[in-house]
């Protein structure tokens, strides 16, 4: 029997359909599914004083898989602890960037509000505020 060597070129040819048919049978799934957090942006840890709308609003962001921004989530927004003080809107929906927020003005009690932002099925955060 006889060996026939393959010219260079037909090795590179069946090594490149090797590979194609190799890559053809994988899949990567990036598919985000449904949200997976809610995560605070901006207005942590304010301070004023009572009877005054804070100076930053509280933001959030809620994201999916691969923390992709995920658009018209509703977000709810509670006054936990102590209750008083009162917020620009009770509930919002995140815009295409995955955001919501709401302003809060100050009780006429001094001391720490927490303020919750939620949305179904995901964990709950809070926001603090000293009141002077």
């Amino acid at each position: 029997m006889r060996l026939v060597k393959r010219p260079r070129l037909v090795n590179r040819i069946l090594a490149v359909i090797a590979v194609t048919a190799a890559l053809s049978s994988c899949s990567l799934n990036t598919d985000i599914g449904g949200p997976t957090a809610i995560v605070i942006l901006n207005g942590q840890n304010q301070t004023a004083a009572t009877s005054t709308t804070l100076p930053t609003a509280f933001t959030v962001v809620v994201v999916g898989s691969f923390n992709v921004p995920m658009p018209d989530q509703p977000v709810t927004w509670t006054i936990v602890a102590p209750g008083t003080g009162s917020l620009s809107t009770a509930s919002s929906v995140t815009d295409q960037d995955g955001i919501a927020s709401t302003t809060y003005t100050t009780g006429s009690t001094a001391g720490t509000v927490q303020i919750q932002a939620s949305s179904p099925s995901l964990d709950p955060v809070l926001f603090y505020v000293t009141v002077q």
